[in-house]
């Protein structure tokens, strides 16, 4: 069973679409990618494919999208790398790497890697980082997603149905798509009886971005400039709003 799953607003698993076949391989990735390649070419973006790099997908993508960016689970990616390289301090600077918001802080985390273990430093600069570390990912897609849980979740709702006759698969996944999209629609719904202008996830971190603002004080240079300092530490920036 394949399937293609994304994020919706709230950043809840949203299923797409589900092809059943007879093996996974590069042939049955084309033709599933194939199907369901104009309905996601609506999108007004580039989209960003993440995945465990299953057999024959990665090369099935670049032939049905080759303009779209690809990443790779990055726990899988460490799972692999782990039966070689393990220890505490390995894993927190691999995972340092990947999670690093900006290029200096991801140079350190493999500075370090490199003076640690040799060896699994050169395995992950055998990959491009653009498709595990955050601080290269392309600025298209806003997800910062460096693992593909969304689509283990997935996987495990569908085991239950997914060993029995072919009806009875299509029959049980049908309900829990049906449930999952009317439990989505009665909670949004509720929202709304709520006032809430953002989905919960988003006003979350909107009011965590204010607290943050606190520490900064603001000072109009023109019209589009401003300079904001940092009052504990006393750093400085400029903001150019145009």
């Amino acid at each position: 069973m394949l399937f293609a799953v994304s994020l919706d607003g709230n950043n809840g698993m949203y299923p797409l679409a589900i092809f059943i076949c007879d093996c996974e391989n590069k042939e049955n990735w084309l033709l599933f990618l194939n199907l369901i390649k104009d309905r996601l070419l609506e999108h007004p973006t580039p989209l960003t494919f993440i995945s465990d790099r299953q057999k024959g997908l990665i090369p099935a993508l670049e032939i049905v999208f080759p303009s779209n960016s690809t990443r790779f689970c990055f726990r899988h990616m460490y799972e692999n790398v782990k039966t070689k390289h393990k220890g505490i301090h390995m894993k927190t600077l691999a995972w340092g790497a990947s999670k690093s918001y900006r290029d200096k802080y991801h140079k350190r985390c493999m500075t370090l890697m490199e003076k640690h273990n040799k060896n699994a430093h050169q395995w992950f600069e055998d990959v491009p980082t653009i498709q595990w570390d955050i601080s290269t990912f392309d600025h298209t897609s806003k997800c910062e997603h460096v693992t593909n849980n969304f689509s283990e979740y997935f996987n495990s709702c569908a085991l239950e149905v997914r060993c029995k006759p072919i009806h009875r698969i299509l029959e049980g996944l049908n309900l829990k798509m049906m449930i999952l999209m009317f439990d989505r629609k009665m909670i949004a719904k509720k929202w709304e009886e709520e006032g809430l202008i953002l989905v919960p996830r988003v006003d979350r971190i909107m009011k965590n971005t204010i607290t943050l603002k606190r520490r900064y004080r603001l000072f109009g240079s023109s019209e589009y400039v401003w300079c904001a300092m940092n009052y504990l530490t006393s750093k400085r920036w400029e903001v150019n709003l145009s």
